[in-house]
Parts: C-alpha cells; sequence; structure tokens
C-alpha cells in the first residue's frame, strides 16, 4: 500500500491506495470536503475538489505495480506542475512549461501569458487588430472573440463560459470559451491586455494634474510609466512592493488621475480590521445584526461607490472574507451583515501588499482566484534608490521648513540630500522623512552639514536602542559640549514661554510604544489581547492606537518600525527636553 496526501487550502486528506489502483481527479462544482470514492462509470476511484483552476477530468493517478505512483494529466486547462526536490534534474521538452515559485514561468517557446505580450496591447491600433491578435494567443482555449455594441446582450447556445469587457470605443470585446474551467491566467493577462488597449484611447495630454509619486530611478520610472498608462482604465491593480516604498501614494495618484477623482477615495488597511469585525467594516451591518450594532453602518465598499477604494495590506484578509470579497468584484453587488437586501456598488479597487501572495496561496492562506482577478495590472515598486532619496530629501526639506519657519539654504538642502542619499533607508520613505525633521530641529548654525548630519543620526542610533546606559567619562568628552549644544546645561529650566500640555500626546504614546517595543521584543508573536492589558486599555482601543500610529504586528522589521515611531515621538517632545527633565526631578 502507498500512503498519499492530499491538500487544498485548510483541507488535507491522507489515503493507502493499493496497487493497481487508478485514481481520477477533477473539479466538484458543489462545496465539500475531499473524499475519495468508488466510480459509478468505471469502477475507478475518483477525488473531486471544489476548486475552479481544475477541469473536471484534471488527471489520473495510478499506483505501479513496484509501488511507484505516476501521474497523466488529462489535458487540464491550468495544466499539472510538480515540484522538484533539492538538487534534482529535469530535461524541459520543447511542449512544456516550467513553473518556479508560483510566478517565475519558464518555457523554451515564449510563455503564452507573459508581460512583453501583455504589453503589446498598447500598440495595437484598431480594435479589429486586438480581436486579431487575442484569436491568435488565445487559440483553440475559445470559441468566438468578437466586438459587439455595449448596450447588446451576447448569448450562444453551447458557449460554456463567456466573458466581457468595455472598450474605450464605447464597444464590448465578448470572449466566449469551449470550456466550463475557469483559466484564471488566461482571463486575468486578458483584462490586462483589454486594459493597456484602452489607455491608448485616452487624450493624456488634458491631463494637467501633477503626479505625487517621485521615481528618479530607473525602476521606479517604470512602475509610474505604467501607472500612468491604466490610471484612466477602470481595471484593478494590485500594487506591490515592501513597506515605505509609497504605495498609498500611487494609489492616491491613480484615482486622481482617473474619471472618478471627484468622487470619494476611500483607503483602509486591512492589518488594522480585527478579524471578526472585517466583514462589517468592508460590507457594512444592518442595526441589532450582532451584539452592539445598535445603528446602521455603511461599509468602505459603500463608501467608496462611485470612486476609488484602496485595500493596503491585502494578505492579512482571512480566507472567509477573500471569499466574500471575490464575489463583490466579480457581480458588484454586496449584502451588508445582517441584511437580506443586495445593494450594487460602482468601485475600482487598488489593492497593495508587502506580502508574497505567490507563497500564501501554496500554504492555503490567500485564494488563487482572488489574487488573479485583483491582479489585473500589477505594479511592482522597488525599494528607493540613491536617487530617487536625494529628490524625495529635496521635497520634504521643502515642505519641512515651509511648515516650521527654519533657513536652510539651497546648498544645504543640496549637501543633506546628498547625505541621505548615501544611507540604507530600512524603513522607506517615512523613516527619511523622520530624520529629515529631525535634522531641521537639532541643526546648529555653527556646524557644518556634515556634523549637524552625523549629530542627528547619531542621535537617531541612540534612540534605537531598547535599554542604553549612561557612557563612560571618556565617552563622555566625544559627545557636544553645553557651549556647542545649547539644549545641554546644569542650569535650572524655566518653563517655556509658548509651553503646550498637546505635548502630553507624543509622551503618551512614547510611553505606549515603549512598552510595545518590550512586548514585541519579548515575543515577536505577542497579540492585540495581551499588549491591551499590559497597557490597561481595551482590545479596540490598542487597535486604534495601532492604527493612529500606522503600526502593524507583522513582519521582521516589526521592531525597527517602533523604533522609528518612537524617534518621531522624540522629536516632538525634544524642545522640551529640559523642563521635563526639571519637572521630574522636583522635590
Amino acid at each position: 500500500m502507498t500512503r498519499v496526501s492530499f491538500r487544498v487550502g485548510p483541507q488535507s486528506l491522507e489515503q493507502e491506495l493499493p496497487v493497481g489502483v487508478e485514481l481520477e481527479i477533477g473539479r466538484s462544482d458543489a462545496p465539500g470536503p475531499l473524499k475519495i470514492r468508488p466510480s459509478e462509470a468505471n469502477g475507478k476511484q475518483t477525488l473531486s475538489a471544489p476548486v475552479r483552476t481544475l477541469s473536471q477530468q484534471h488527471a489520473v493517478l495510478r499506483v505501479t505495480d513496484n509501488e511507484r505512483v505516476q501521474v497523466e494529466d488529462c489535458g487540464s486547462t491550468n495544466g499539472t506542475y510538480l515540484r522538484l526536490k533539492p538538487h534534482s534534474k529535469i530535461e524541459l521538452t520543447g511542449d512544456s512549461e516550467l513553473l518556479l515559485g508560483r510566478e517565475l514561468t519558464i518555457q523554451l517557446a515564449g510563455a503564452r501569458w507573459s508581460r512583453d505580450r501583455m504589453l503589446l496591447g498598447t500598440e495595437l491600433e484598431r480594435p479589429e487588430e486586438l480581436v486579431k491578435y487575442l484569436r491568435a494567443q488565445l487559440g483553440p482555449t475559445v470559441d468566438r472573440v468578437f466586438i459587439s455594441p455595449s448596450e447588446q446582450v451576447e448569448r450562444s447556445q453551447g458557449v460554456h463560459q463567456q466573458l466581457r469587457l468595455a472598450l474605450a470605443e464605447s464597444d464590448q470585446l465578448i470572449v466566449q470559451w469551449h470550456s466550463t474551467t475557469q483559466d484564471v491566467e488566461a482571463e486575468s493577462w486578458l483584462r490586462a491586455v483589454v486594459s493597456l488597449y484602452n489607455s491608448k484611447r485616452i487624450d493624456e495630454s488634458s491631463d494637467s494634474k501633477s503626479w505625487d509619486f517621485t521615481a528618479v530611478s530607473a525602476e521606479r520610472k517604470q512602475a509610474l510609466w505604467l501607472a500612468k498608462r491604466v490610471s484612466q482604465s477602470g481595471c484593478t491593480v494590485l500594487i506591490r512592493g515592501a513597506t515605505g516604498t509609497g504605495k498609498e501614494v500611487l494609489a492616491n495618484d491613480l484615482h486622481n488621475h482617473s474619471p472618478r477623482a471627484s468622487r470619494p477615495f476611500i483607503a483602509i488597511n486591512c492589518g488594522a480590521i480585527h478579524a471578526s469585525l472585517a466583514e462589517s467594516v468592508l460590507f457594512g451591518h444592518a442595526r441589532g445584526s450582532f451584539t452592539g450594532a445598535t445603528d446602521s453602518r455603511v461599509g468602505v465598499f459603500e463608501q467608496a461607490d462611485g470612486g476609488t477604494l484602496f485595500l493596503d495590506e491585502l494578505g492579512e484578509l482571512p480566507l472567509d472574507i477573500q471569499v466574500k470579497l471575490l464575489r463583490v468584484l466579480e457581480t458588484k453587488r454586496l449584502t451588508p451583515v445582517g441584511s437580506s437586501k443586495e445593494r450594487v456598488v460602482d468601485v475600482r479597487v487598488i489593492a497593495a501588499t508587502h506580502r508574497p501572495l505567490e507563497q500564501m496561496i501554496e500554504q492555503g492562506t490567500f485564494r488563487e482566484d482572488l489574487y488573479y482577478r485583483l491582479s489585473t495590472i500589477q505594479i511592482h515598486i522597488p525599494r528607493l534608490d540613491p536617487a530617487d532619496v536625494r529628490a524625495l530629501a529635496q521635497m520634504f526639506l521643502g515642505s519641512i521648513c515651509e511648515l516650521r519657519s527654519a533657513q536652510l539654504s539651497v546648498s544645504e538642502q543640496s549637501r543633506v540630500s546628498q547625505l541621505a542619499s548615501s544611507h540604507s533607508w530600512v524603513g522607506g520613505i517615512r523613516e527619511l522623512r523622520n530624520a529629515l525633521e529631525r535634522y531641521t530641529l537639532l541643526r546648529m548654525d555653527n556646524r557644518s552639514p556634515e556634523e549637524n548630519w552625523r549629530w542627528t543620526m547619531e542621535a537617531s542610533a541612540a534612540h534605537a536602542i531598547s535599554s542604553s546606559r549612561p557612557r563612560k567619562a571618556d565617552e563622555e568628552s566625544k559627545s557636544p559640549s553645553a557651549a556647542e549644544n545649547p539644549s545641554i546645561h546644569r542650569g535650572p529650566a524655566s518653563v517655556p514661554e509658548r509651553t503646550s500640555l498637546a505635548i502630553r500626546k507624543p509622551i503618551d504614546n512614547l510611553l505606549f510604544l515603549s512598552i510595545l517595543l518590550d512586548a514585541v521584543s519579548n515575543d515577536p508573536r505577542v497579540g492585540i489581547s495581551e499588549i491591551a492589558e499590559r497597557v490597561s486599555m481595551t482590545y479596540q482601543g490598542v487597535v486604534n492606537r495601532l492604527k493612529a500610529l500606522e503600526l502593524r504586528l507583522d513582519g521582521p522589521d516589526m521592531a525597527q518600525r517602533i523604533r522609528l515611531r518612537m524617534d518621531e515621538e522624540r522629536s516632538q517632545i525634544q524642545p522640551y527636553a529640559d523642563w521635563l527633565k526639571h519637572c521630574l526631578q522636583l522635590g
């Protein structure tokens, strides 16, 4: 007997299969658990799984006489792939396709759904050329590809599945598939080609608004170019990139340069929503639908009706909410929690994440069909290049000086921008801005920009240490003297002329962050409930505080992000440091 394991998302099944058995694997259109059943037609065994990307007859698994397992693909739509052992070898034949990490596809002949072939959509001039190109690319998987007036509803008997996409010429492109199986990769590629085709028909010269997204390096320019191409289309966009690369800025730009610019732009961080409240936050709820629902509430989808909804940190959504999100995207209809009445919404969705969604699909924590539905266009934003840092630093210094009425010469701003470009900004744009703000607060006129910058970065490094000790006497001689830094003195501190009790907020934030940092350092998996107990707050109070501080409890750089936020709070307290020390010494 050979023991075989099967897994679909959170479901798993282990089964012992005897020698000579043939197991037919295919799609089930009805939900249910994984189960092997005898086939009534031919006496073989069957395994049906409720997975839309499986064909009805996808593959056959056989156990040979020497108890080896063979798999034969039955002409499935989405293919059958093998994960190789480390350091093993395989020969790639001319009609084979190799999938690496669920993202990189390799073929001896060019990949069918490649980015290069997608971008050809911008070179097509007429609808007839688009139809001809799509027919050639989609090949025998489709029955018909044709243009029809938008108001006309086309139906054809014998066609199992039909996709309709609006064209810029007020017509619609209709693709009728042969198979009942959803080829999610082909459909996602098709939507991207049509979006890029439509983008060429938009007069970009009529768009006089500037873009806030800063792009100097070649990779960020490529991201901005693609965003400009699709800004005025209604397609969904998935923005990928590390924390602090400007994903929300680009999403806001996409909205402001779209026909929906006059309508709402609603941004929500999915990582800041508690799992039990996610459905209510997204789709709303009726009064009395659950304990505490004293009033009806409109969800963010309805708030963004006619405009754009930005789902930041998409990968944090629970699986059950992903299913409901997919339905809203496909039907443009939603049902609030506790209500039986459907509501129609017209929303363009832009999503963003720093998580490896392909790996999450493999682990069963993210739905593959939602991934392809959201990633009609994927825009990858790289980490900051030195050229991007210089441009951003110039922009931030200008705005900070204007806000704080600081006087920095053009040459000093240029030199500081150059110094900033030589630093590696792990926290991205936010960390860069915080450092520049500290510079304007701590700089002294009698020091050079290099000395001021070194002092700023040393102060930042000192703040990043969660438990620091006093320096030794020989080290104290290296620090700036009282003559150099008037904020260091021994005399009694007087109450500042413009003292405001508003500094209680950054002090309170700093205390909260120090406890949070200690909790995270002791247990990287610490939950909100444990933090709420330590700081004597409610669960929702901690959620709201984290949201206000723009922090998430995830990622390997979590402690670093907390320290950077602590630096920002310290910079607000810095002007009152001596007075606060004097207050603590009063007895």
